[in-house]
């Protein structure tokens, strides 16, 4: 199961500012094991496609990616797969 230690959060695409909308809690790693959370993270799983196992608003967990394009440290956007 993942761990969400990192505390990381987005939103998903099509959703709207990260302090306005439904927050999806980001896991400490992609499904391959390599860092998904903070700067360094996000990087690294949006060049490789990397798929998170997210924590929904609602407790659910989903399969989810960044977006290449719209995402930013600060921001980022999250895509179901």
């Amino acid at each position: 199961m993942a761990t969400y230690s990192l505390a990381g959060a987005g939103v998903a695409a099509g959703g709207f500012q990260l302090n306005t909308a439904a927050i999806f809690k980001i896991p400490d790693t992609s499904q391959d094991g390599e860092a998904a959370a903070g700067a360094g993270g996000l990087l690294q799983a949006t060049q490789d496609g990397d798929q998170m196992l997210v924590k929904q608003p609602d407790g659910s967990f989903a399969w989810y990616k960044y977006d290449a394009e719209r995402s930013t440290v600060a921001n980022p956007i999250l895509v179901k797969v």
